[in-house]
């Protein structure tokens, strides 16, 4: 036996990787390019991360604030911080002040929730220019909305307050959040036309070859950082076709499942990953929401697998 603390801490350097699948690369480049053109045109232009959860949504997040660290500039008489990102979630329930005290607080305002309404506006506008900042991404943005039994609509105070800040500041918003609601935004002309580029992060598939160039890149890391003997045969298409089976090809579940098939493959001094150590992980139950069936796709027979989901082969 080995031991499991030590194991698990190697285990979780894989939690450092970050592979750029092409809908992640392409959202990136999208949002990169709204702030460039922010900084030119008259106008911000915003835009819409939209994705499942554990289809990139908080990595790409992560990404661009790595890419625009925030940073102390001495000047003549005192020192500014610049923020050229920030990331907040809308808080829920919310209102006008609250989401104005949640960006203020990322802004190191010393007293966020202190004033009115137009007090904290102002002071908000003020110090998104005095920070330089670029582009904010707004989480959560359904709770900007009314949800309801019988339909979805904007919460319009809100929608007006947040139209009212991309008006009067040239910075770039995001605002991030799940598919189904995105088209609530296109209802109000207004907003559609601040917010017009959209950018959708989903599963990947088989087709395309997205699975298969995400698990390469995975398994190279992971035998980097683990220095496996022997792993599944990533080239195998009935697999690959099991690993979709079990996680509907969502990243952040692949990931969860194969780190728990390799904590099950080296857990008794082994070397080596096999898939029935993938078949162990699964029963395990770590993604049974996203599985696209209830029995282990693992043990199923190709045949059998390949004949339930003939569709996608």
């Amino acid at each position: 036996m080995v031991d499991s603390s030590s194991l698990i801490e190697k285990i979780a350097l894989l939690d450092k990787v970050v592979i750029l699948h092409p809908d992640l690369i392409r959202a990136l480049d999208g949002i990169k390019d709204c702030v460039n053109k922010t900084g030119s045109y008259r106008e911000s232009v915003n835009c819409t991360l939209l994705g499942t959860g554990g289809t990139g949504k908080s990595t790409a997040s992560r990404i661009i604030i790595s890419q625009m660290p925030s940073f102390v500039r001495d000047e003549k008489l005192c020192e500014r911080t610049v923020v050229p990102v920030f990331y907040a979630e809308v808080p829920s329930p919310v209102t006008v002040k609250s989401l104005a005290e949640t960006m203020l607080r990322k802004l190191n305002d010393p007293n966020p929730s202190a004033g009115t309404t137009v007090s904290m506006t102002r002071r908000l506008c003020r110090l998104l220019a005095q920070c330089e900042t670029k582009l904010v991404l707004l989480d959560e943005f359904h709770h900007l909305l009314s949800l309801r039994k019988t339909n979805t609509r904007l919460n319009t105070r809100i929608c007006n307050w947040v139209k009212g800040i991309v008006n009067e500041t040239n910075v770039s918003f995001c605002l991030i959040g799940l598919p189904e609601f995105g088209d609530v935004l296109t209802r109000d002309s207004q907003l559609a036309r601040r917010f017009p580029r959209s950018f959708l992060l989903r599963p990947l598939t088989l087709d395309g070859g997205n699975l298969q160039s995400f698990f390469k890149e995975i398994f190279e890391k992971v035998i980097f950082f683990l220095n496996l003997s022997d792993f599944p045969d990533i080239t195998d298409e009935i697999f690959l076709l099991r690993i979709y089976a079990a996680t509907a090809g969502n990243p952040s579940f692949i990931m969860s499942l194969i780190k728990e098939a390799v904590f099950v493959g080296l857990r008794n001094g082994g070397n080596s990953v096999t898939e029935n150590d993938f078949s162990i992980a699964w029963s395990y139950g770590i993604v049974t929401s996203a599985s696209l069936t209830f029995e282990n796709p693992f043990t199923m027979t190709s045949v059998a697998l390949v004949a339930k989901f003939r569709s996608i082969v």
